[in-house]
């Protein structure tokens, strides 16, 4: 793991934390960028114009991004701030 945080950058603002990180999930994908955004005071996030903003100014406006909800079995909670689920 520690491995992996050598060269990101990290980014900050009155709201959100950003790490941004290269990316290479294997042979057959090209490098990716990979976004960590989190709310500095722990809140939900899921405003996608503020998502689309932040991948705006750090990505850039043409650049695509995908959001991963991934099967449990997958599920990273690095920095332990997983919530109760929210009734639907």
């Amino acid at each position: 793991m520690i491995e992996s945080l050598k060269g990101g950058q990290h980014w900050l603002n009155d709201t959100y934390q950003v790490e941004v990180r290269e990316h290479c999930p294997g042979r057959d994908w090209p490098p990716m960028l990979w976004l960590s955004i989190k709310r500095r005071d722990k809140e939900w996030i899921h405003d996608w114009r503020e998502l689309q903003e932040i991948k705006n100014q750090l990505i850039g406006p043409e650049h695509e991004a995908v959001e991963l909800y991934p099967s449990e079995s997958r599920v990273i909670d690095g920095a332990n701030l997983h919530q109760p689920q929210k009734e639907l």
